[in-house]
């Protein structure tokens, strides 16, 4: 191929100067691209940057994480439901770890509810061995009763005094650099002294021992005993707890004074730290401090006599001997009584045992189920029980509704149960079955409700018009006779939603709408208009059938807009076999067209109306010219209407010719 010179668009030749232009063109282009898109291009180049940077991500995250945590919490527990797997998992491989340093970390926390628990339950052991030694008889208990008239004191005193091992009767919270109290706890049996002037005296002790015996301000005075009390100090943060204990406390018990201190300072570290002598801040650690007060009692080991256990032990046989066969015969009677009772349908009346055999008599249901007893159920074997039942209509709901079933079968596209006592219908059926539900109901006077809970009266749903009949076979609905076409339509759209129904079948169903259609089409396609020869125009004979055509196609055009078919109506004309060609091809148009031109004048649709002429056919040749004459109609229900003359030919004529 041969390489012609670059050209203009007025196709003369392009001067050699055109590449330099084209180059100082782009890049002015690229200059002008520059200016206009750089700065986006660069924000964007930036933008893809900072997206890459997970450490820059990271870093804006962790700005605005806390926040939104906040705002999620507030809204819902969604943030709770996403951490407790991660926590709980956090939680065993701490454990796995250093299960030590995780208890450490709970004790705080979990040390005094369980001391609590524990306290509460001696408490309750105490007073419950209090209320034994006041109504005991023994010897020991006579011995303390006369020690405790004549010391008068209480018998409770006495017994305490006795058996006591220690008492923590009184705790001290005690600001360590001031000296001043903040809170104080005596236990129930013990008169309270002034407490500021117990705190006081403590302090002053303790600054006499650091003053006469050069002790540094972190030593402290630990223990301080007066008689058979002991004050035992501990100190921690800033705060110094002081117990007055009667007896010998525990080797632990310091220990437990250090948690309930830990366990203030980490609840009032603040409070602590501004503290201005307002004692009332630290009123909810009085708590803490009760869990201290604790009293611990000797137990004494008694040995019950082997010869009074003897005794008990033959008295306890006699005693099973004796009642072993009375109390063991009620209990079965009571047993098979009360299943009979939880058994619907059944009324028992009287129950005796004759003849070694269990004699029941009452009324029984004919829809009850057997009662079943059996030696599992009641320890008695069924051959051993007898019944003798007389035939009644329990109103048990349970057997109502089996009744029911019976006399009303529910459709298989519907369902009837129990709910709350009353009867309840659901799914589809037809309206005869509720009714026959109803009327069953009626005449058991059960005083049971019936309810209809979503149940779809098929034939109310449907709507069938008076010439459509619905049957029900199964799940199968089945609609025989005739019905508009919308109906139709509606009818299958219906039947697809209504429940339980699994096939609809309306193929005997008559569309109403379609057969006028076919009706009217074959009225349409009778017709036909015959002319005089050379001529197009139309007379008043033509006129008159128009009138009552254009009625009849007007019908048909309805009727295919509620059918959403397509139609068109196919006009054409004729002409005889005389005359040239040409002629006889226009002379067959014309009279299409007047006919067409009539009917739109009529109000048609001209959209839907085809007019043509076909001059002379084959056929018309072996006819007489009168009869080929002529303006026939076809009527086309199809998407794409054939081309009338060329793919079919007319009708042919049913009616003897007509004069011109």
């Amino acid at each position: 191929m041969m390489n012609r010179a670059p050209t203009e668009s007025n196709g003369e030749p392009r001067p050699e100067s055109a590449p330099a232009e084209t180059l100082e063109n782009r890049a002015s282009m690229e200059e002008l691209r520059e200016l206009i898109l750089g700065p986006e291009q660069r924000k964007l180049r930036e933008i893809q940057g900072n997206l890459a940077d997970t450490s820059r991500r990271a870093r804006e995250v962790s700005e605005v994480l806390p926040e939104a945590i906040l705002i999620r919490a507030g809204r819902d527990d969604r943030i709770a439901e996403a951490l407790s797997p991660t926590i709980a998992s956090i939680l065993r491989t701490s454990i796995r770890r250093d299960s030590k340093a995780l208890g450490e970390a709970l004790f705080p926390v979990m040390g005094p509810a369980i001391r609590k628990s524990i306290l509460n339950t001696l408490w309750s052991m105490i007073e419950s061995l209090n209320q034994m030694l006041e109504h005991s008889v023994s010897v020991q208990g006579l011995k303390w009763r006369l020690e405790a008239l004549r010391t008068r004191k209480s018998f409770a005193e006495i017994v305490l005094l006795h058996t006591l091992v220690y008492r923590v009767e009184q705790v001290l919270l005690i600001m360590t650099e001031s000296g001043v109290l903040i809170q104080h706890v005596v236990a129930k049996e013990i008169a309270m002294e002034d407490p500021d002037l117990v705190s006081g005296m403590l302090t002053a002790i303790q600054d006499f021992v650091r003053d006469s015996f050069g002790a540094s301000i972190e030593d402290t005075l630990e223990t301080l005993r007066m008689g058979d009390r002991i004050v035992r100090v501990e100190q921690h943060g800033g705060l110094t707890m002081a117990a007055v204990i009667r007896g010998n406390p525990p080797a632990d018990f310091g220990l437990r004074m250090m948690h309930v201190l830990e366990t203030v300072y980490l609840k009032k570290a603040e409070e602590i730290d501004a503290f201005e002598g307002d004692p009332d801040v630290f009123e909810e650690i009085r708590p803490d401090l009760e869990d201290c007060l604790e009293t611990k009692l000797q137990k004494e080991e008694k040995r019950p006599s082997p010869f009074l256990w003897a005794i008990l032990a033959i008295v306890l046989i006699l005693l099973g001997v004796w009642l072993y066969r009375e109390v063991d015969e009620r209990q079965r009677m009571r047993q098979i009584m009360a299943t009979l009772q939880e058994h619907p349908g059944l009324m028992v009346s009287s129950m005796e045992k004759k003849d070694g055999r269990i004699h029941i008599r009452g009324f029984k249901d004919p829809l009850a189920e057997p009662p079943g007893l059996n030696r599992e159920t009641t320890g008695v074997d069924a051959d051993a029980i007898r019944y003798h039942w007389a035939p009644f209509f329990s109103l048990d709901p349970h057997l109502v509704l089996k009744r029911l079933r019976q006399q009303a079968p529910p459709p298989e596209t519907a369902a009837m149960g129990l709910v709350d006592g009353r009867i309840v219908i659901e799914g589809a059926s037809m309206p005869q079955w509720p009714q026959a539900v109803r009327r069953s109901l009626a005449t058991m006077a059960a005083g049971i409700t019936l309810e209809s809970q979503n149940l779809v009266d098929i034939s109310m749903a449907m709507g069938p018009p008076a010439g459509i009949a619905l049957a029900m076979d199964g799940r199968r609905l089945t609609a025989t006779g005739e019905a508009p076409h919308q109906w139709i339509e509606a009818a299958r759209r219906t039947a697809a939603t209504l429940p339980g129904i699994s096939d609809y079948v309306d193929q005997s169903v008559t569309d109403t709408d379609l057969a006028a259609l076919e009706r009217l089409k074959t009225d349409i396609e009778a017709e036909t208009l015959y002319f005089s020869p050379g001529t197009s125009r139309l007379n008043d004979r033509h006129r008159k059938t128009l009138q009552i055509l254009s009625d009849q196609v007007s019908a048909a055009f309805a009727l295919t807009r509620t059918l959403a078919r397509p139609i068109h109506l196919a006009v054409i004309g004729q002409a005889d076999s005389s005359g040239a060609e040409s002629v006889n091809l226009r002379i067959s148009k014309a009279r299409a067209d007047a006919v067409r031109d009539f009917l739109t004048k009529r109000g048609l649709d001209a959209d839907k109306i085809t007019s043509r002429g076909i001059g002379e056919t084959t056929a018309d040749r072996e006819k007489t010219k009168k009869t080929t004459r002529r303006v026939t109609f076809v009527l086309i229900l199809t998407e794409t209407p054939p081309i009338p003359g060329e793919t079919s030919e007319p009708p042919e004529e049913t009616r003897p010719p007509e004069p011109a």
